[in-house]
């Protein structure tokens, strides 16, 4: 201890020390871990364990105890200033001649680790449940009896804990033929969704309305939107509602507030969900791109509590990095990061032209889009962005190009909307960008997937007809996400035809964008082929 200053200390602050061998003896190989496992079971319960049959203290050893302390029985944590952690040290001493250290610190959240100022509590006095309670039984009869009984033991029930409740009944129980389902933001309006049900159907004959299933596991296309849907005010009920919600976004915030300094954004997500109307930043890329990703991550985890499983995804634009996420490759921390790099950088965006950029959604086939853009008048100023469905396309470029094609298109009743997004994504304005989005996605630890993926297949919408891999993943497949035309129709046409079982389609996404509906026709056609 002699690289310690010297100096006077108090009763109050010496060093509290103990061994694990005076309570179980010797341990052997297994001394490091035990004294690991001891050390952060005192910090995690705030006791310090005693010491065994220490009597008096070895003459050899007085004259280096004066700022330590082994204690004799269980005593409370000593008091911290506020803000300051528990910390235990662990110090192993091989007989082989093995040295290690290890300084154990409790894990505390606080608003200062997530960035994260201030917590509306009073706004969230009554928690929603993120589960549907579901029942299931082999008959309608049944099913019904079933209601009455879970309303009645929630009645008589009332410290029962609703989350674990609704987790048993979708998880632990038999998927059984005839199901029903209730949602409600309080106990009280579970009761009453139960209630409502058996009453509407209290004729003496079983005609309550349910669905039958196949015990067969249905597939599911799950289909993530890239931007243009998002709008002020989007996830903040759920984040004052639903405190799993809150969590999560808590989470994706701690991964962003420990990127590189140079990096690290001076607002979280959370602040930035609360905010509704013309506080909101949503049409700013800076902002957008995290906090779509953000949902659509929210989402995976919820449909997934709920037990919904996709068979096969695909991604729009920016929607494939949620994409990767659901499909394993990539965890949610390193998806958040690689969206809200791609909206960083995009301010590095510039059209050769001068002006600002935009995105056009055209009501028109790829073929005809693409003779647009070829005009004499829009040569080099506007491209196709991507191929949606047979009579969707999107065409990006410069702004003033996009606001001249509209009024044209316009003129001839074709359907005709800009997007709210302020960048000329996946046009010749993006390739500006790519020098610092890789580097930084390199610099910030997302230039190589952080996951090895899973049984769900995801088809790019980059490449046609590719089937991921972890490998795929890399801060060149990012920049080709951001720069290059999309490919969806074909990317869905690639599930579809792998995938012919399909049972239905789910959109993942901030609002409604019913781009996979209107993709049916091609999915039917697939379908039928055989």
């Amino acid at each position: 201890m002699s690289f310690f200053p010297v100096q006077d200390s108090s009763d109050g602050e010496r060093l509290l020390v103990g061994s694990l061998k005076t309570v179980i003896g010797h341990t052997e190989g297994t001394a490091g871990i035990a004294g690991l496992l001891k050390a952060s079971l005192a910090v995690q319960n705030g006791v310090i364990p005693p010491n065994l049959l220490f009597e008096n203290l070895s003459p050899k050893v007085a004259p280096f105890y004066k700022n330590l302390s082994i204690t004799k029985e269980a005593q409370p944590w000593p008091e911290l200033k506020p803000g300051q952690p528990r910390r235990a040290s662990v110090n192993s001493f091989g007989f082989g001649g093995t040295n290690a250290h290890a300084i154990i610190e409790e894990y505390k959240t606080s608003a200062s680790s997530t960035g994260i100022t201030s917590k509306p509590e009073s706004q969230i006095t009554s928690a929603a449940y993120a589960l549907p309670l579901v029942l299931s039984a082999k008959s309608e009869r049944s099913l019904k009896s079933l209601m009455k009984q879970t309303a009645q033991f929630i009645k008589s029930h009332p410290d029962v804990d609703m989350l674990d409740l609704f987790w048993t009944l979708l998880r632990k129980r038999s998927i059984l033929p005839h199901r029903q389902h209730v949602v409600g933001s309080s106990r009280e309006a579970i009761i009453l969704a139960l209630e409502n049900a058996i009453s509407e159907n209290a004729s003496s004959e079983p005609t309550l309305r349910s669905f039958t299933t196949s015990q067969e596991k249905p597939h599911l296309l799950g289909v993530f939107t890239g931007q243009g849907a998002q709008w002020p005010g989007m996830m903040r009920s759920l984040i004052l509602a639903i405190p799993q919600v809150r969590d999560i976004v808590i989470e994706l915030d701690r991964s962003l507030q420990t990127l590189p300094v140079e990096y690290r954004p001076s607002w979280t997500l959370y602040e930035q969900f609360l905010l509704e109307d013309e506080a909101s930043n949503v049409t700013k890329a800076s902002f957008s791109q995290p906090l779509c990703c953000a949902v659509q991550i929210v989402l995976v985890r919820l449909l997934a509590a709920a037990g919904v499983e996709f068979t096969t995804i695909v991604g729009h634009s920016s929607g494939e990095i949620a994409c990767a996420f659901a499909g394993g490759f990539i965890s949610a921390s390193q998806a958040i990061r690689i969206a809200y790099l791609r909206g960083l950088t995009s301010k590095y965006a510039s059209s050769p032209n001068g002006g600002e950029g935009g995105m056009l959604a055209v009501g028109t086939s790829l073929e005809d889009a693409q003779e647009l853009c070829e005009l004499e008048m829009f040569q080099g100023r506007i491209c196709v962005a991507a191929s949606n469905s047979p009579d969707s396309t999107t065409i990006s470029g410069d702004a003033d190009a996009l606001a001249e094609l509209q009024t044209i298109l316009e003129d001839e009743s074709k359907f005709v909307r800009m997007l709210k997004v302020d960048k000329a994504y996946h046009s010749h304005n993006m390739l500006s960008c790519s020098p610092h989005y890789i580097k930084a996605l390199k610099d910030c630890g997302c230039d190589v997937a952080d996951g090895v993926g899973s049984s769900v297949a995801w088809y790019s919408s980059v490449h046609q007809n590719r089937r991921m891999k972890a490998s795929d993943i890399t801060a060149e497949y990012w920049n080709e996400n951001l720069v290059s035309s999309v490919r969806f129709m074909q990317a869905i046409e690639a599930a579809a035809i792998e995938h012919k079982s399909l049972d239905a389609a789910i959109e993942v996404a901030c609002s409604v964008v019913p781009i996979t509906f209107k993709l049916l026709p091609v999915l039917l056609d697939i379908f039928m082929s055989d």
